[in-house]
């Protein structure tokens, strides 16, 4: 298959492929997948750490206004794909300089 994301960087797009599949199991949304990816550079940990890290807020900071608004379903449901877009690789978060500063992105996924 002939990458759609970046074409010259084998991990990155592998990665991203893998966020992908976590989409059939509600892990994660095609559309925050592609636009996470769109603003990543390609070889570029630290932006590849910092985007991923920035999905993963906003979208736990959606999911915990949906459980203040007593919609537990949609809040369980966004703090399931912030959680997985916060793991990033190992091999990723290994060469990332963002990742070594930060203790991750997602505080709690308690409800």
């Amino acid at each position: 298959m002939r990458p759609l994301l970046f074409p010259d960087d084998q991990q990155f797009w592998y990665e991203t492929l893998r966020a992908l599949g976590h989409t059939a199991y509600g892990g994660a949304d095609i559309d925050e997948v592609v636009t996470t990816a769109a603003r990543i550079s390609a070889g570029d940990y630290d932006s590849w750490y910092e985007q991923r890290a920035a999905t993963a807020q906003r979208t736990e900071a959606e999911a915990r206004a949906q459980l203040a608004a007593g919609h537990q379903v949609s809040a369980r449901d966004g703090l399931l794909r912030a959680a997985t877009t916060s793991r990033c690789p190992n091999r990723c978060v290994a060469r990332s300089t963002s990742a070594r500063r930060s203790s991750g992105p997602v505080t709690s996924t308690r409800m």
